[in-house]
């Protein structure tokens, strides 16, 4: 896990809530929509990233997703999330379907050794593909440098609703 930290002006924002009269939900959701902002980078690249490493799993691209916490604390791009579109499924269908793939997925990131049955056959091996590391390393630094930005254009955006 790569942790990052990022100061925001948090008195500069804190004072913008109260001069423009927001409500703690109108702030929390501002605040949250430009952490999702800035964590779609992320996620577009290790989107595309798995896309160009193995090119026969790139249905499962939707799976990796962006959470921010409901504390407005942080975020956590991933590729274990519940995904949901298939029409026609059934609510359980789609659950089962989203946790068996975010868990093959892992695979395909991190890679499995040869496995072999107890009587000798031979189950095969998956390579590494890092799909998630190399897109944090790559997009890392322009998530952190538009953090501030994101956040201030959703304030704005809630302030624009208004009139």
């Amino acid at each position: 896990m790569s942790d990052v930290s990022v100061s925001v002006d948090v008195h500069g924002v804190n004072l913008m809530f109260e001069q423009l009269s927001m409500s703690n939900r109108e702030a929390r959701k501002a605040v949250q929509q430009g952490y999702r902002a800035s964590g779609n980078v992320i996620k577009k690249q290790a989107q595309a990233n798995m896309r160009a490493a193995t090119p026969n799993i790139k249905k499962w691209a939707p799976y990796v997703n962006v959470t921010v916490y409901r504390d407005s604390q942080g975020l956590r791009v991933d590729a274990l999330g519940v995904y949901s579109s298939g029409k026609g499924m059934s609510a359980d269908q789609k659950r089962h379907d989203a946790k068996y793939t975010s868990y093959k997925m892992r695979f395909f990131n991190w890679g499995a050794s040869s496995r072999k049955t107890r009587k000798g056959y031979n189950r095969g091996s998956i390579a590494a593909t890092s799909f998630m590391h190399d897109a944090i390393v790559a997009k890392k630094d322009e998530a952190v440098a538009s953090l501030s930005e994101n956040i201030f254009k959703f304030i704005n955006r809630v302030v624009n609703r208004r009139k």
